[in-house]
């Protein structure tokens, strides 16, 4: 059998790596149009945070050309799939070196990952605008001077890449941050307001964040500046400009042949086969289930990308017989010296999709009782549907990095489905010295009781 992957990217390298380990005698090429493989967009945060060097970018690639080699694989850098014949399964290819070659395939798969920006109208209408992004480490390396030397930086997207951008520049006051956010609220994918709204308290005095904002005018100015200019007229001016919105699958040399979904983004099963049966897609080309949610979502996070690369190769493998799992969504991160996770769907998410939600939202300013006295403060919020008990979402925001195991702990009880009442079913241990005298878990499931449906037994409790 031969498997030929299209992309070096997370999902690329998953599907190699592991129909090498299951069927080591498979003839498995994977080719990539650069010369890295698995880059890891969040290394700008890591540079700008003195973690990496410029010099040192590689260490951003969480793997090297010797470990894919070393499992048997055939890799191609700096090599260009050019096009595609379906019918006789082969892929035409262009070297580094201009000679081109044709590929046969057994099976295909998909893994050309995605680009650093949507095409919004106003950038679509200002093409000669200098827009930073950081994707690939040239776009990095570019992006990383650029910045450094920036008074004033203006970022699109108040997201999660959005924020951990910004996050980098918490240790300069001297740097003017302006985020332009769309939604209502920073974050609002991940997490429901009053959470951000704690985060928000945080933010340097010199960043400066403008919510509800779309805009219309992109433009360069006289004096080498980038001026924007939203709806409702503001204009907003930076030295640097950067795009930090979701990625654009990227999908140009298939979107004649497959189904595609109103997003770009390449429509498969469950197994994460496409329209043609012989072709798998996955990583940032493709979305995926969402326990509690009634439709499929793009989250192009590595490790979902790494995911639907496992559930590719055992499929083609073995034929589509294993499903990839709904997802729990589970992030975290680090933001303004917080912690903040979250797993599951949001209230506003629940709501919409016709859950009657219930709300647990605690704070806690100590936890044990005779540990040494410190700064120490923990927002939890827990979200279930008051007929059926069934927990749907979950998200912390704390000072202390331990308490983000909670996401861990709610974020396996989600996928199993299981009902808030049993947080009070649990053995939890307890010591004086290191935790408190009434469990977290335990007090939240506690809390749950006042919202009791009286049509629905435990017996148990």
């Amino acid at each position: 059998m031969k498997i030929l992957i299209i992309g070096g990217s997370h999902a690329g390298i998953a599907v190699a790596k592991k129909v090498k380990s299951l069927s080591p005698k498979t003839n498995v090429t994977l080719i990539e149009a650069t010369d890295h493989l698995g880059f890891i967009s969040d290394t700008i945060n890591l540079m700008l945070q003195g973690l990496i060097s410029k010099d040192n970018i590689a260490e951003g690639e969480v793997y090297t050309i010797d470990d894919i080699r070393a499992a048997g694989v055939d890799l191609h850098l700096n090599t260009t799939a050019l096009e595609i014949d379906y019918k006789n399964k082969k892929v035409l290819i262009q070297e580094s070196t201009h000679s081109t070659e044709e590929l046969a395939y057994d099976y295909l798969v998909l893994a050309m990952g995605s680009s650093s920006f949507e095409k919004l109208d106003a950038i679509k209408e200002h093409p000669n605008v200098n827009l930073l992004t950081y994707k690939y480490p040239d776009e990095t390396l570019k992006t990383y001077e650029a910045l450094q030397s920036s008074q004033s930086i203006m970022i699109i997207g108040a997201g999660l890449i959005g924020l951990e951008l910004a996050n980098s520049f918490t240790t300069r006051p001297s740097q003017t941050i302006n985020l332009i956010e769309r939604a209502d609220y920073p974050l609002f994918r991940y997490f429901d307001k009053e959470i951000v709204e704690i985060l928000m308290r945080h933010i340097p005095k010199n960043f400066h964040i403008y919510t509800n904002q779309n805009f219309y005018e992109l433009e360069n100015t006289t004096d080498d500046k980038i001026r924007l200019v939203t709806w409702d007229d503001q204009k907003i001016t930076a030295d640097t400009c950067v795009l930090a919105l979701n990625p654009k699958p990227n999908t140009h040399i298939v979107e004649d042949h497959l189904d595609l979904n109103p997003d770009g983004t390449i429509k498969v099963n469950q197994y994460m086969q496409t329209s043609d049966p012989a072709i798998f897609a996955c990583g940032d080309l493709v979305r995926i289930p969402v326990i509690h949610d009634n439709e499929n979502s793009y989250l192009p996070l590595i490790g979902n990308a790494r995911k639907t690369g496992y559930i590719a190769a055992y499929n083609i493998l073995y034929g589509t017989s294993k499903s990839y799992p709904p997802s729990q969504r589970t992030l975290a991160t680090k933001l303004f010296d917080h912690y903040l996770g979250s797993t599951g769907i949001t209230a506003t998410e629940a709501s919409f999709s016709g859950y009657d939600v219930v709300e647990i939202n605690k704070e806690y300013h100590t936890y044990a009782k005779y540990e040494q006295e410190r700064d120490f403060h923990l927002y939890l919020k827990v979200i279930f549907d008051r007929k059926s008990r069934e927990l749907l979402g979950a998200q912390v925001i704390t000072n202390d990095r331990v308490q983000l195991d909670l996401i861990n702990i709610f974020s396996v009880m989600i996928y199993h489905h299981d009902l808030i009442d049993q947080l009070l079913e649990v053995d939890t241990f307890f010591s004086p010295e290191i935790n408190p005298t009434r469990n977290t878990l335990i007090d939240i499931g506690i809390e749950s009781l006042k919202y009791h449906n009286q049509t629905t037994h435990h017996d148990d409790l």
